[in-house]
Protein backbone atom coordinates (compact mmCIF):
# COMPACT_ATOMS: atom_id res chain seq x y z
CA UNK A 1 0.00 0.00 0.00
CA UNK A 2 2.98 2.07 -0.42
CA UNK A 3 2.17 3.59 -3.30
CA UNK A 4 -1.67 4.87 -2.62
CA UNK A 5 -1.78 8.16 -0.88
CA UNK A 6 -3.68 8.56 2.31
CA UNK A 7 -6.40 10.45 0.94
CA UNK A 8 -6.70 7.79 -2.11
CA UNK A 9 -10.16 6.64 -2.39
CA UNK A 10 -8.81 3.07 -2.50
CA UNK A 11 -6.60 3.82 0.43
CA UNK A 12 -9.48 5.32 2.52
CA UNK A 13 -12.13 2.13 1.40
CA UNK A 14 -9.74 -0.57 2.58
CA UNK A 15 -9.12 0.72 5.98
CA UNK A 16 -12.30 1.24 6.77
CA UNK A 17 -12.92 -2.62 5.90
CA UNK A 18 -10.06 -3.06 8.24
CA UNK A 19 -11.60 -1.29 11.11
CA UNK A 20 -15.08 -3.13 10.24
CA UNK A 21 -12.99 -6.09 10.16
CA UNK A 22 -11.51 -5.52 13.64
CA UNK A 23 -14.13 -4.47 15.40
CA UNK A 24 -15.95 -7.40 14.66
CA UNK A 25 -13.12 -9.73 15.33
CA UNK A 26 -13.34 -8.20 19.30
CA UNK A 27 -17.22 -9.01 19.24
CA UNK A 28 -16.33 -12.57 18.46
CA UNK A 29 -18.61 -12.57 15.32
CA UNK A 30 -16.13 -13.68 12.45
CA UNK A 31 -13.20 -15.88 12.17
CA UNK A 32 -10.00 -13.92 12.72
CA UNK A 33 -7.83 -15.57 9.51
CA UNK A 34 -10.70 -14.42 7.22
CA UNK A 35 -9.60 -11.47 5.44
CA UNK A 36 -11.66 -8.54 4.16
CA UNK A 37 -10.29 -9.07 0.40
CA UNK A 38 -11.23 -12.50 0.76
CA UNK A 39 -14.87 -11.81 1.70
CA UNK A 40 -15.53 -9.50 -0.44
CA UNK A 41 -15.84 -11.55 -3.97
CA UNK A 42 -17.83 -13.81 -1.98
CA UNK A 43 -20.41 -11.20 -0.96
CA UNK A 44 -20.59 -10.50 -4.33
CA UNK A 45 -21.20 -13.63 -5.98
CA UNK A 46 -23.95 -14.46 -3.60
CA UNK A 47 -25.45 -11.20 -4.43
CA UNK A 48 -25.56 -12.45 -7.69
CA UNK A 49 -26.50 -16.10 -7.39
CA UNK A 50 -30.43 -16.34 -8.31
CA UNK A 51 -32.94 -17.36 -5.67
CA UNK A 52 -34.44 -20.76 -5.55
CA UNK A 53 -37.59 -19.52 -6.61
CA UNK A 54 -35.90 -17.83 -9.51
CA UNK A 55 -34.37 -21.30 -10.51
CA UNK A 56 -37.35 -22.93 -10.28
CA UNK A 57 -39.54 -20.76 -12.73
CA UNK A 58 -36.64 -21.11 -15.03
CA UNK A 59 -36.22 -24.62 -15.36
CA UNK A 60 -40.25 -25.53 -14.88
CA UNK A 61 -40.41 -25.89 -18.60
CA UNK A 62 -37.71 -28.19 -18.95
CA UNK A 63 -38.84 -30.97 -15.99
CA UNK A 64 -40.18 -33.72 -17.11
CA UNK A 65 -43.84 -34.70 -15.96
CA UNK A 66 -44.55 -37.29 -12.91
CA UNK A 67 -46.29 -39.97 -15.49
CA UNK A 68 -43.21 -40.12 -18.06
CA UNK A 69 -40.90 -39.98 -15.10
CA UNK A 70 -42.94 -43.26 -13.61
CA UNK A 71 -42.76 -44.90 -17.16
CA UNK A 72 -39.32 -45.13 -17.19
CA UNK A 73 -38.90 -46.08 -14.15
CA UNK A 74 -41.20 -49.10 -14.45
CA UNK A 75 -38.95 -50.75 -16.95
CA UNK A 76 -35.98 -50.88 -14.50
CA UNK A 77 -35.05 -53.86 -12.18
CA UNK A 78 -36.55 -54.13 -8.94
CA UNK A 79 -33.20 -52.77 -6.95
CA UNK A 80 -32.77 -49.75 -9.43
CA UNK A 81 -36.57 -48.83 -8.73
CA UNK A 82 -36.24 -48.60 -5.05
CA UNK A 83 -32.75 -46.73 -5.60
CA UNK A 84 -34.52 -43.84 -7.04
CA UNK A 85 -36.06 -43.02 -4.01
CA UNK A 86 -33.19 -41.42 -2.89
CA UNK A 87 -33.03 -39.35 -5.77
CA UNK A 88 -35.08 -36.77 -4.11
CA UNK A 89 -37.81 -35.96 -1.94
CA UNK A 90 -40.34 -35.79 -4.99
CA UNK A 91 -38.76 -38.84 -6.70
CA UNK A 92 -39.74 -41.10 -3.61
CA UNK A 93 -43.36 -39.68 -2.95
CA UNK A 94 -43.71 -40.50 -6.78
CA UNK A 95 -41.96 -43.48 -6.60
CA UNK A 96 -43.50 -44.83 -3.16
CA UNK A 97 -47.26 -43.68 -4.23
CA UNK A 98 -47.69 -45.04 -7.61
CA UNK A 99 -48.98 -48.90 -7.48
CA UNK A 100 -47.76 -49.54 -10.47
CA UNK A 101 -44.68 -49.79 -10.03
CA UNK A 102 -44.82 -52.86 -7.31
CA UNK A 103 -47.15 -54.93 -9.48
CA UNK A 104 -44.49 -57.44 -9.87
CA UNK A 105 -42.60 -58.55 -6.68
CA UNK A 106 -39.25 -60.91 -7.47
CA UNK A 107 -37.80 -60.59 -3.80
CA UNK A 108 -35.76 -63.88 -4.25
CA UNK A 109 -32.22 -62.22 -4.92
CA UNK A 110 -32.68 -60.37 -2.01
CA UNK A 111 -33.70 -63.52 0.30
CA UNK A 112 -30.95 -63.06 2.64
CA UNK A 113 -31.57 -59.38 3.72
CA UNK A 114 -35.25 -59.17 2.99
CA UNK A 115 -37.37 -58.88 6.27
CA UNK A 116 -41.26 -58.72 8.08
CA UNK A 117 -41.05 -55.21 7.82
CA UNK A 118 -39.74 -54.12 4.55
CA UNK A 119 -42.10 -57.19 2.76
CA UNK A 120 -44.94 -55.49 4.86
CA UNK A 121 -43.85 -52.02 3.54
CA UNK A 122 -43.65 -53.40 -0.32
CA UNK A 123 -47.39 -55.18 -0.26
CA UNK A 124 -48.78 -51.89 1.03
CA UNK A 125 -47.06 -49.69 -1.45
CA UNK A 126 -48.57 -52.13 -4.25
CA UNK A 127 -51.86 -52.64 -2.72
CA UNK A 128 -54.62 -54.02 -4.65
CA UNK A 129 -52.52 -53.63 -8.07
CA UNK A 130 -49.96 -56.54 -6.99
CA UNK A 131 -49.88 -59.15 -9.67
CA UNK A 132 -47.18 -61.25 -8.88
CA UNK A 133 -44.93 -62.04 -5.61
CA UNK A 134 -42.02 -64.32 -5.88
CA UNK A 135 -40.75 -65.11 -2.45
CA UNK A 136 -38.42 -68.35 -3.11
CA UNK A 137 -36.12 -69.19 -0.01
CA UNK A 138 -36.75 -65.86 1.60
CA UNK A 139 -36.44 -67.55 5.60
CA UNK A 140 -36.73 -64.85 7.65
CA UNK A 141 -40.28 -63.76 7.06
CA UNK A 142 -42.42 -64.56 9.27
CA UNK A 143 -46.20 -64.66 9.88
CA UNK A 144 -47.32 -61.04 9.59
CA UNK A 145 -46.13 -60.63 6.23
CA UNK A 146 -48.14 -63.46 4.76
CA UNK A 147 -51.38 -62.37 6.65
CA UNK A 148 -50.28 -58.41 4.78
CA UNK A 149 -49.80 -60.10 1.49
CA UNK A 150 -52.86 -62.34 1.90
CA UNK A 151 -55.29 -59.33 2.45
CA UNK A 152 -56.68 -57.03 -0.47
CA UNK A 153 -55.14 -58.52 -3.25
CA UNK A 154 -57.86 -59.49 -5.82
CA UNK A 155 -55.35 -59.16 -9.12
CA UNK A 156 -52.46 -61.50 -7.91
CA UNK A 157 -51.89 -64.10 -10.92
CA UNK A 158 -48.75 -65.28 -9.79
CA UNK A 159 -47.54 -66.72 -6.36
CA UNK A 160 -44.24 -68.35 -5.36
CA UNK A 161 -43.02 -69.79 -2.19
CA UNK A 162 -40.70 -72.39 -2.64
CA UNK A 163 -38.02 -73.16 0.08
CA UNK A 164 -40.04 -71.72 3.07
CA UNK A 165 -39.95 -74.34 5.45
CA UNK A 166 -40.08 -72.49 8.75
CA UNK A 167 -41.83 -69.09 7.51
CA UNK A 168 -45.11 -70.92 6.63
CA UNK A 169 -46.31 -74.00 8.59
CA UNK A 170 -48.33 -76.53 6.00
CA UNK A 171 -51.41 -75.92 7.11
CA UNK A 172 -50.97 -72.45 5.94
CA UNK A 173 -50.25 -72.61 3.02
CA UNK A 174 -54.09 -73.51 1.85
CA UNK A 175 -55.10 -71.03 3.62
CA UNK A 176 -53.06 -68.41 2.19
CA UNK A 177 -53.88 -69.83 -1.41
CA UNK A 178 -57.35 -69.24 -0.64
CA UNK A 179 -57.11 -65.79 -0.52
CA UNK A 180 -56.48 -65.54 -4.60
CA UNK A 181 -58.78 -68.32 -5.54
CA UNK A 182 -60.53 -66.11 -8.18
CA UNK A 183 -57.10 -64.84 -9.82
CA UNK A 184 -54.20 -67.37 -9.28
CA UNK A 185 -53.23 -68.93 -11.91
CA UNK A 186 -49.82 -70.06 -11.76
CA UNK A 187 -48.83 -71.41 -8.45
CA UNK A 188 -44.59 -72.59 -7.25
CA UNK A 189 -44.82 -74.73 -3.84
CA UNK A 190 -41.13 -76.32 -4.34
CA UNK A 191 -39.45 -78.16 -1.18
CA UNK A 192 -42.63 -76.77 0.76
CA UNK A 193 -44.11 -78.65 3.86
CA UNK A 194 -47.44 -78.94 1.51
CA UNK A 195 -49.61 -82.36 2.01
CA UNK A 196 -52.00 -84.02 -0.33
CA UNK A 197 -54.86 -82.58 2.27
CA UNK A 198 -53.65 -79.15 1.03
CA UNK A 199 -53.12 -79.48 -2.29
CA UNK A 200 -57.19 -80.96 -2.24
CA UNK A 201 -57.70 -77.68 -0.71
CA UNK A 202 -56.08 -76.01 -3.35
CA UNK A 203 -57.31 -77.29 -6.17
CA UNK A 204 -60.89 -77.11 -5.05
CA UNK A 205 -60.94 -73.40 -4.69
CA UNK A 206 -57.94 -72.41 -7.29
CA UNK A 207 -60.50 -72.84 -10.38
CA UNK A 208 -58.05 -70.31 -12.68
CA UNK A 209 -54.59 -72.39 -11.69
CA UNK A 210 -52.79 -72.83 -14.97
CA UNK A 211 -49.53 -73.59 -13.50
CA UNK A 212 -48.64 -75.63 -10.61
CA UNK A 213 -45.47 -77.10 -9.31
CA UNK A 214 -45.00 -79.31 -6.37
CA UNK A 215 -41.74 -80.68 -6.88
CA UNK A 216 -39.59 -82.12 -4.48
CA UNK A 217 -42.84 -82.32 -1.87
CA UNK A 218 -43.79 -85.37 0.56
CA UNK A 219 -47.14 -85.93 -1.57
CA UNK A 220 -48.31 -88.72 -3.76
CA UNK A 221 -50.26 -86.17 -5.91
CA UNK A 222 -53.74 -88.16 -5.49
CA UNK A 223 -54.62 -84.89 -3.54
CA UNK A 224 -54.49 -83.48 -7.26
CA UNK A 225 -56.87 -85.92 -8.18
CA UNK A 226 -59.38 -86.23 -5.23
CA UNK A 227 -59.33 -82.08 -5.70
CA UNK A 228 -60.82 -81.96 -9.55
CA UNK A 229 -63.21 -84.52 -8.33
CA UNK A 230 -64.91 -82.52 -5.29
CA UNK A 231 -64.92 -80.13 -8.29
CA UNK A 232 -66.69 -82.61 -10.29
CA UNK A 233 -68.97 -83.75 -7.28
CA UNK A 234 -69.99 -80.39 -6.79
CA UNK A 235 -71.22 -80.23 -10.76
CA UNK A 236 -73.38 -83.18 -10.15
CA UNK A 237 -75.21 -81.43 -7.35
CA UNK A 238 -75.94 -78.55 -9.55
CA UNK A 239 -76.97 -80.52 -12.15
CA UNK A 240 -73.78 -79.21 -14.89
CA UNK A 241 -72.50 -81.47 -17.55
CA UNK A 242 -69.63 -83.34 -16.53
CA UNK A 243 -68.11 -83.29 -19.37
CA UNK A 244 -68.49 -79.54 -19.63
CA UNK A 245 -66.59 -79.06 -16.33
CA UNK A 246 -64.22 -81.54 -17.55
CA UNK A 247 -63.36 -79.11 -20.50
CA UNK A 248 -62.82 -76.23 -18.86
CA UNK A 249 -60.13 -77.71 -16.64
CA UNK A 250 -57.39 -75.03 -16.61
CA UNK A 251 -54.86 -76.71 -15.69
CA UNK A 252 -51.78 -76.80 -18.54
CA UNK A 253 -48.69 -77.09 -16.94
CA UNK A 254 -47.55 -79.38 -13.68
CA UNK A 255 -44.59 -80.53 -11.88
CA UNK A 256 -44.53 -83.23 -9.69
CA UNK A 257 -40.83 -84.28 -9.99
CA UNK A 258 -38.23 -85.37 -7.44
CA UNK A 259 -41.58 -87.05 -5.58
CA UNK A 260 -40.68 -90.79 -4.99
CA UNK A 261 -44.43 -91.01 -3.81
CA UNK A 262 -46.42 -90.13 -7.01
CA UNK A 263 -47.56 -93.43 -8.52
CA UNK A 264 -50.00 -94.68 -10.97
CA UNK A 265 -53.34 -93.17 -9.14
CA UNK A 266 -51.78 -90.24 -9.77
CA UNK A 267 -51.29 -90.39 -13.71
CA UNK A 268 -54.72 -92.43 -14.15
CA UNK A 269 -56.54 -89.58 -12.80
CA UNK A 270 -54.59 -87.09 -14.14
CA UNK A 271 -55.13 -88.31 -17.97
CA UNK A 272 -58.94 -88.65 -17.06
CA UNK A 273 -59.20 -85.07 -15.46
CA UNK A 274 -57.15 -82.64 -16.71
CA UNK A 275 -57.95 -82.83 -20.99
CA UNK A 276 -56.05 -79.40 -21.32
CA UNK A 277 -52.56 -80.39 -20.03
CA UNK A 278 -50.11 -79.49 -22.06
CA UNK A 279 -46.94 -79.81 -19.94
CA UNK A 280 -46.25 -83.09 -17.66
CA UNK A 281 -42.75 -83.83 -15.74
CA UNK A 282 -42.71 -86.47 -13.60
CA UNK A 283 -39.25 -86.89 -13.21
CA UNK A 284 -37.62 -89.26 -11.25
CA UNK A 285 -40.82 -90.15 -9.36
CA UNK A 286 -39.88 -93.76 -8.75
CA UNK A 287 -42.93 -95.40 -7.90
CA UNK A 288 -44.52 -94.47 -11.55
CA UNK A 289 -44.72 -97.66 -13.79
CA UNK A 290 -45.42 -98.17 -17.51
CA UNK A 291 -48.86 -99.81 -17.01
CA UNK A 292 -49.50 -95.80 -15.53
CA UNK A 293 -47.62 -94.27 -18.55
CA UNK A 294 -50.13 -95.48 -20.92
CA UNK A 295 -52.72 -93.82 -19.81
CA UNK A 296 -50.84 -90.76 -20.71
CA UNK A 297 -52.23 -91.51 -24.81
CA UNK A 298 -55.85 -89.69 -23.53
CA UNK A 299 -54.05 -86.05 -23.21
CA UNK A 300 -54.29 -85.14 -26.78
CA UNK A 301 -53.26 -81.26 -26.33
CA UNK A 302 -49.79 -82.56 -24.40
CA UNK A 303 -46.67 -80.73 -25.75
CA UNK A 304 -44.11 -82.35 -23.50
CA UNK A 305 -43.37 -85.32 -21.45
CA UNK A 306 -40.78 -85.19 -18.89
CA UNK A 307 -40.18 -89.10 -18.16
CA UNK A 308 -36.39 -88.93 -16.78
CA UNK A 309 -35.46 -91.35 -14.23
CA UNK A 310 -39.21 -93.10 -14.01
CA UNK A 311 -39.02 -97.25 -14.04
CA UNK A 312 -39.47 -98.63 -17.68
CA UNK A 313 -39.69 -102.20 -17.20
CA UNK A 314 -42.83 -104.01 -18.52
CA UNK A 315 -45.15 -104.40 -15.97
CA UNK A 316 -48.63 -105.99 -16.70
CA UNK A 317 -48.34 -107.06 -20.27
CA UNK A 318 -47.76 -103.41 -21.40
CA UNK A 319 -44.23 -102.43 -22.48
CA UNK A 320 -42.61 -98.97 -23.05
CA UNK A 321 -42.56 -99.55 -26.49
CA UNK A 322 -46.33 -100.34 -26.76
CA UNK A 323 -46.37 -96.57 -24.62
CA UNK A 324 -44.42 -94.84 -26.95
CA UNK A 325 -46.36 -96.10 -29.80
CA UNK A 326 -50.01 -94.72 -28.04
CA UNK A 327 -48.44 -91.61 -27.49
CA UNK A 328 -46.84 -91.68 -31.33
CA UNK A 329 -50.65 -92.06 -32.64
CA UNK A 330 -52.48 -89.52 -30.27
CA UNK A 331 -50.67 -87.06 -29.14
CA UNK A 332 -49.67 -85.04 -32.57
CA UNK A 333 -48.68 -82.00 -30.99
CA UNK A 334 -45.79 -83.57 -28.85
CA UNK A 335 -43.09 -81.38 -28.84
CA UNK A 336 -40.54 -82.18 -26.31
CA UNK A 337 -39.86 -85.72 -25.08
CA UNK A 338 -36.87 -86.93 -22.03
CA UNK A 339 -35.97 -89.91 -21.38
CA UNK A 340 -33.02 -91.34 -19.22
CA UNK A 341 -31.14 -93.96 -17.47
CA UNK A 342 -33.49 -96.64 -19.49
CA UNK A 343 -32.59 -99.70 -21.74
CA UNK A 344 -36.17 -100.27 -22.60
CA UNK A 345 -35.98 -97.58 -25.41
CA UNK A 346 -35.49 -98.56 -28.71
CA UNK A 347 -35.51 -97.57 -32.44
CA UNK A 348 -38.29 -98.26 -33.78
CA UNK A 349 -40.90 -96.47 -31.39
CA UNK A 350 -38.60 -93.49 -31.63
CA UNK A 351 -38.62 -93.01 -35.17
CA UNK A 352 -42.64 -93.63 -35.22
CA UNK A 353 -42.70 -90.12 -32.72
CA UNK A 354 -39.72 -88.52 -34.99
CA UNK A 355 -42.19 -89.24 -37.75
CA UNK A 356 -45.58 -88.10 -35.84
CA UNK A 357 -44.85 -85.46 -34.01
CA UNK A 358 -43.55 -81.97 -34.66
CA UNK A 359 -40.22 -82.42 -31.92
CA UNK A 360 -38.13 -79.34 -30.75
CA UNK A 361 -36.74 -81.08 -27.83
CA UNK A 362 -34.78 -84.92 -27.65
CA UNK A 363 -33.58 -85.90 -24.14
CA UNK A 364 -31.86 -89.37 -24.48
CA UNK A 365 -29.45 -89.86 -21.61
CA UNK A 366 -27.99 -93.09 -21.21
CA UNK A 367 -30.22 -94.88 -23.65
CA UNK A 368 -27.93 -97.64 -24.56
CA UNK A 369 -30.47 -99.01 -27.40
CA UNK A 370 -30.75 -95.82 -29.46
CA UNK A 371 -28.84 -96.00 -32.15
CA UNK A 372 -27.63 -93.84 -35.46
CA UNK A 373 -31.18 -94.92 -37.08
CA UNK A 374 -33.05 -92.52 -34.76
CA UNK A 375 -30.60 -89.46 -35.44
CA UNK A 376 -31.05 -90.46 -39.15
CA UNK A 377 -34.72 -90.09 -38.76
CA UNK A 378 -34.80 -87.18 -36.46
CA UNK A 379 -32.26 -85.45 -39.55
CA UNK A 380 -34.52 -86.93 -42.70
CA UNK A 381 -37.75 -85.54 -40.83
CA UNK A 382 -39.94 -82.57 -41.66
CA UNK A 383 -39.12 -80.90 -38.08
CA UNK A 384 -37.94 -77.48 -38.84
CA UNK A 385 -37.66 -76.12 -35.58
CA UNK A 386 -34.86 -78.45 -33.40
CA UNK A 387 -33.37 -76.55 -31.18
CA UNK A 388 -32.59 -78.79 -28.09
CA UNK A 389 -30.54 -82.14 -28.96
CA UNK A 390 -29.10 -84.66 -26.02
CA UNK A 391 -27.46 -87.84 -26.74
CA UNK A 392 -24.92 -88.53 -23.68
CA UNK A 393 -23.90 -91.70 -22.82
CA UNK A 394 -25.42 -93.00 -25.98
CA UNK A 395 -22.97 -95.78 -26.91
CA UNK A 396 -24.88 -97.37 -30.12
CA UNK A 397 -25.03 -93.70 -31.72
CA UNK A 398 -22.26 -92.97 -34.89
CA UNK A 399 -20.86 -89.35 -35.97
CA UNK A 400 -21.74 -89.64 -39.09
CA UNK A 401 -25.55 -89.61 -38.07
CA UNK A 402 -25.06 -86.50 -35.99
CA UNK A 403 -23.03 -84.79 -39.03
CA UNK A 404 -26.41 -85.39 -41.06
CA UNK A 405 -28.04 -83.65 -38.18
CA UNK A 406 -26.07 -80.64 -37.50
CA UNK A 407 -26.55 -80.09 -41.23
CA UNK A 408 -30.18 -79.87 -42.11
CA UNK A 409 -30.63 -78.17 -38.38
CA UNK A 410 -28.40 -75.70 -38.41
CA UNK A 411 -30.21 -72.88 -38.40
CA UNK A 412 -32.52 -74.06 -35.94
CA UNK A 413 -30.35 -75.92 -33.16
CA UNK A 414 -29.41 -73.71 -29.60
CA UNK A 415 -28.28 -76.77 -27.71
CA UNK A 416 -26.56 -79.74 -27.80
CA UNK A 417 -25.32 -82.22 -25.74
CA UNK A 418 -22.81 -85.22 -26.79
CA UNK A 419 -20.94 -85.83 -23.53
CA UNK A 420 -19.45 -89.36 -22.30
CA UNK A 421 -19.03 -90.78 -25.73
CA UNK A 422 -16.37 -92.80 -27.47
CA UNK A 423 -17.68 -92.13 -31.16
CA UNK A 424 -17.59 -88.49 -30.86
CA UNK A 425 -14.24 -86.82 -32.95
CA UNK A 426 -13.48 -84.09 -34.99
CA UNK A 427 -15.01 -84.60 -37.63
CA UNK A 428 -18.07 -82.77 -36.23
CA UNK A 429 -16.32 -79.36 -36.06
CA UNK A 430 -16.70 -78.28 -40.04
CA UNK A 431 -20.38 -78.69 -39.61
CA UNK A 432 -20.59 -77.35 -35.94
CA UNK A 433 -18.53 -74.11 -37.37
CA UNK A 434 -22.34 -73.44 -39.79
CA UNK A 435 -24.47 -73.84 -36.56
CA UNK A 436 -24.67 -69.99 -36.32
CA UNK A 437 -27.45 -70.26 -33.67
CA UNK A 438 -26.03 -73.03 -31.34
CA UNK A 439 -25.44 -71.38 -28.28
CA UNK A 440 -24.60 -74.17 -25.81
CA UNK A 441 -22.37 -77.54 -26.38
CA UNK A 442 -21.45 -80.26 -24.46
CA UNK A 443 -18.21 -82.67 -24.96
CA UNK A 444 -17.60 -83.43 -21.72
CA UNK A 445 -15.55 -86.53 -21.31
CA UNK A 446 -15.30 -87.06 -25.18
CA UNK A 447 -11.70 -88.83 -24.86
CA UNK A 448 -11.58 -88.64 -29.24
CA UNK A 449 -11.74 -84.63 -29.24
CA UNK A 450 -8.63 -83.21 -29.52
CA UNK A 451 -7.23 -79.32 -29.60
CA UNK A 452 -6.38 -79.78 -33.66
CA UNK A 453 -10.38 -79.71 -33.70
CA UNK A 454 -10.78 -76.89 -31.44
CA UNK A 455 -8.40 -74.99 -33.27
CA UNK A 456 -10.10 -75.52 -36.54
CA UNK A 457 -13.62 -75.08 -34.86
CA UNK A 458 -12.80 -71.37 -34.04
CA UNK A 459 -11.07 -70.51 -37.20
CA UNK A 460 -13.77 -71.54 -39.38
CA UNK A 461 -16.47 -69.99 -37.43
CA UNK A 462 -14.61 -66.81 -37.92
CA UNK A 463 -14.38 -67.46 -41.29
CA UNK A 464 -18.05 -68.40 -41.89
CA UNK A 465 -19.13 -64.93 -39.79
CA UNK A 466 -16.85 -62.95 -42.17
CA UNK A 467 -18.34 -65.13 -45.35
CA UNK A 468 -21.86 -64.59 -44.79
CA UNK A 469 -22.12 -62.06 -41.83
CA UNK A 470 -24.06 -64.83 -39.66
CA UNK A 471 -22.32 -64.24 -36.28
CA UNK A 472 -21.94 -66.63 -34.16
CA UNK A 473 -24.29 -67.14 -30.91
CA UNK A 474 -21.72 -69.65 -28.80
CA UNK A 475 -21.68 -68.97 -25.53
CA UNK A 476 -20.89 -72.04 -23.54
CA UNK A 477 -18.52 -75.14 -24.04
CA UNK A 478 -18.09 -77.36 -22.11
CA UNK A 479 -14.69 -79.55 -22.46
CA UNK A 480 -14.47 -81.43 -18.83
CA UNK A 481 -12.17 -84.41 -19.05
CA UNK A 482 -11.03 -84.10 -22.48
CA UNK A 483 -7.91 -85.63 -22.31
CA UNK A 484 -6.75 -84.55 -25.71
CA UNK A 485 -7.13 -80.72 -25.24
CA UNK A 486 -4.81 -78.87 -24.05
CA UNK A 487 -5.56 -75.73 -22.23
CA UNK A 488 -3.89 -73.44 -25.18
CA UNK A 489 -6.67 -74.56 -27.21
CA UNK A 490 -9.14 -74.01 -24.78
CA UNK A 491 -8.67 -70.60 -24.38
CA UNK A 492 -8.23 -69.83 -27.54
CA UNK A 493 -11.74 -71.19 -28.15
CA UNK A 494 -12.74 -68.69 -25.32
CA UNK A 495 -11.77 -65.74 -27.48
CA UNK A 496 -11.16 -66.89 -30.98
CA UNK A 497 -14.31 -66.98 -32.58
CA UNK A 498 -15.28 -63.02 -32.79
CA UNK A 499 -17.18 -62.88 -29.60
CA UNK A 500 -16.19 -64.02 -25.68
CA UNK A 501 -17.48 -67.73 -24.97
CA UNK A 502 -17.50 -69.07 -21.43
CA UNK A 503 -15.28 -72.66 -21.74
CA UNK A 504 -15.68 -74.88 -18.89
CA UNK A 505 -12.76 -77.10 -18.16
CA UNK A 506 -11.43 -79.07 -15.87
CA UNK A 507 -8.32 -81.36 -16.44
CA UNK A 508 -7.25 -84.20 -14.52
Amino acid sequence: MSNLSKHDPYYLEFSRKVKELRSLIKQGSVNDTTSPIQQAPKRARQANQPSSDEVAKKTAGRRLPAEIVLSVIRYLPFKDRALNTGVCRAWRNWIRGCPLLWTHLDLTPYKNKLTTAGAISLFRNAGRHLESVRLDDCKKLTSPAFSTLSSGRPNLKVLSISDIYGSLPAEQIPKLVDSFKNSLTELTLQRTKIDDDGLKLIMWSCLKLESLDVSNCDISGIGIVRGFEKVIKYAKMSKKPVEDVIARNSLKKLDVSFCPLVGNPFLVGIASLCPNLEDLRVERCSSIRVSGMFHLHKLRNLKSIILRGTETKEEGGVSLEAVLYSLADNLRQLSTIAFSHSQHVYDAPVIQLVNKCPLSHVYFKSCVWITGASIEALAQSKITNLVHVVLSACPAVNMDSVITLLMNSRKSLKNLDLSNNAWVDDRCFPVLAMCYMMVRVDFSKCDNVTGVGILQWADEAKAFWKRTGWRPSLSWVGLNDCNKISLNSATTLRSGIGRPVFVDYRFH
